[in-house]
């Protein structure tokens, strides 16, 4: 008897960053499917602890102070048309208002199920969905927007394909802040290599999606 898929390990490379934040005016999407990324940090979570140390016992007691989100690291290649890290930097250097975002990530399963339809594609919203649920009542104009960007994605720009496949977990990283913009790789005469744009987001904290997460 054949095991399920769902348990296996799950690959690096199939993934999807969407902004989850509506807006009114330009640029509408911070990030889009379409453009893609190279290379994602994954969330990471640490607890602060403090030392206390009772006066009958042989080993401390560690208290919890605080929990402190990583940054996020987001590469993918220079574009002529592209200045999505730019425009999000510079409107929060000059201290404009409404820059702060919340991105979802998504961690698609290995394997194509494109064969099945559009069972990703379903799936994407309704990780989508269960992040409104979850959520603040607002997110639900968020993930509508998410699932419409993941469609339009899907179909407009001929990767369907990618759609298709599953999502096996997703995280919502909660009031984005970019920290480090580096434009473009170092040049060099020499390379033919194509440059990557480097961007440091700073979550306030993130929520786990995923079967098991509560």
């Amino acid at each position: 008897m054949a095991r399920s898929r769902i348990f296996d390990f799950l690959q690096q490379y199939p993934f999807w960053l969407l902004d989850a934040t509506p807006s009114l005016t330009p640029p509408y999407f911070v990030f889009t499917p379409i453009l893609g990324f190279q290379s994602i940090s994954a969330p990471e979570i640490t607890l602060e602890t403090q030392d206390i140390n009772p006066g009958n016992s042989l080993f401390p007691k560690h208290k919890v102070i605080r929990a402190e989100v990583a940054p996020i690291t987001l590469i993918r290649g220079s574009q002529f048309f592209d200045a999505d890290y730019w425009n999000w930097i510079y409107a929060t250097a000059a201290g404009r208002s409404n820059i702060r975002r919340d991105l979802m990530l998504i961690h698609y399963m290995g394997y194509d199920f494109g064969r099945v339809g559009i069972s990703g594609l379903a799936g994407s919203v309704a990780i989508s969905a269960g992040v409104a649920l979850s959520g603040s009542l607002s997110l639900g104009a968020a993930a509508g927007v998410a699932a419409a960007q993941t469609a339009a994605a899907a179909f407009g720009s001929g990767v369907f394909k990618e759609s298709s496949r599953v999502p096996a977990k997703a995280w919502m990283l909660r009031h984005c802040l970019p920290t480090r913009y580096k434009a473009a790789s170092d040049f060099d005469a020499t390379s033919g290599e194509v440059s990557l744009q480097e961007l440091d987001v700073q979550p306030e904290y993130f929520d786990e999606i995923s079967l098991a997460a509560s």
